[in-house]
């Protein structure tokens, strides 16, 4: 678990203030009464000692609630209400007129308000109307934009609302606001000065991925699948981004318009239905020596298309299950070419072979790849 150096983001006034001493801290005993503390030396009216001060650090009930909780008893703080440890936060962390926290309406009230009181700067990012969940990808853009962000607060169950907020955009958001803003050198780091906003968001997805080991969706979900206009980061073993998937999402499946990204090159981009192309598009294959273009099915080239290699060799035509079937013609990388009719991929039916080297063309019948009964060879006349 990362830690975090409270001196760095608690407020310099704040640290150079000498800590408040009770008289109960100085004396280890739990007998006797303090005069000078203003403590009852006559007795209390009831068998519970009601004239003495209580422990200011609460610690006999920080021990129970930290057995309940797995925490260390120092890792507690205590407040009478909300209210107070809400205005303990905001003024330990935040400097006046210069700080600012973040809110999500409609929410408790009293965040803002002590906010004002202290002149503290508020950063409102609106829940989603239709669920009352947060607007991460908002929240992500502010987070990188904004240099004086100190807090963020989050109310589960939300007041007024009563919904609790998705545990995974929590999760997401403590991570990565751990990460770069409470962290001193997030907004000096100069691996991010001059990047877009856009740039550090995906930045900021890639480490959640890496922390959580899960995929990413940054619009909306139903029955925790995306739906809608988003892209879907998809996490192999230890959070390794295995793709990303942009565009509209039905069922948590692209359809309609999108792309598909690998190892930072559009793999796949057009029409999608259920995940894959359907439709209009194009195909990159081993890193980019290979592309395809034209008319899928399911992912599959089916009608007009062409194939594009990086030896500069390629194909067109028409095409069944990615396989030339019909009229096309391919062209090798060594200058040899085939026009005519294709069955499966290969030569089939009535075509031209042009050999290259001895400028000289077959034409006739092929039958799987290979020339089959009669045909003409013609020697090409040499360009002038």
């Amino acid at each position: 678990m990362k830690t975090i150096d409270v001196k760095k983001i608690v407020c310099p006034h704040i640290l150079k203030m000498k800590a408040y001493s009770s008289a109960r801290l100085e004396y280890e005993g739990k007998e006797g009464a303090f005069l000078d503390a203003n403590e009852n030396s006559l007795g209390s009216v009831t068998d519970t000692l009601h004239n003495r001060y209580p422990d200011p650090l609460q610690t006999e009930l920080k021990i129970e609630i930290a057995k309940t909780e797995s925490l260390r008893p120092t890792q507690l703080f205590l407040g009478n209400g909300s209210d107070e440890c809400i205005g303990v936060l905001v003024q330990s962390y935040c400097i006046p007129a210069q700080d600012k926290i973040m809110v999500l309406p409609p929410s408790f009230a009293m965040y803002e308000h002590a906010a004002h009181v202290m002149n503290i700067g508020i950063i409102e990012v609106l829940l989603k109307e239709e669920n009352f969940q947060m607007n991460v990808e908002d929240m992500l853009k502010i987070i990188q934009q904004e240099e004086h962000l100190k807090i963020i607060f989050i109310c589960s169950p939300n007041n007024p609302t009563a919904n609790l907020i998705n545990e995974n955009d929590i999760e997401t958001i403590k991570a990565l606001f751990d990460q770069y803003v409470r962290n001193e050198g997030y907004k000096s780091d100069e691996k991010y000065k001059g990047e877009k906003t856009d740039s550090l968001i995906t930045e900021l997805i890639f480490d959640y991925c890496r922390l959580f080991s899960e995929d990413f969706f940054t619009g909306k979900k139903a029955e925790n699948l995306p739906v809608g206009e988003g892209k879907l980061y998809k996490v192999r073993n230890q959070g390794e981004i295995r793709e990303i998937q942009i565009g509209e999402f039905i069922d948590g499946k692209l359809t309609g318009e999108g792309k598909i990204i690998k190892n930072s090159i559009i793999e796949k981009e057009g029409a999608f239905k259920n995940g894959e192309l359907n439709g209009k598009g194009t195909i990159i294959n081993f890193g980019g020596r290979m592309k395809i273009m034209g008319t899928f099915v399911d992912n599959q080239l089916t009608g007009e298309g062409e194939v594009h290699h990086s030896t500069g060799a390629y194909e067109k035509g028409q095409y069944l299950k990615s396989r030339l079937t019909g009229e096309g013609e391919r062209h090798l990388q060594n200058g040899n070419f085939y026009k005519g009719t294709f069955k499966d991929g290969k030569y089939n039916g009535w075509g031209t072979y042009h050999w290259g080297e001895q400028n000289i063309d077959y034409e006739g019948d092929f039958e799987n790849g290979k020339r089959n009964g009669s045909y003409t060879e013609k020697k090409q006349q040499a360009q002038p």
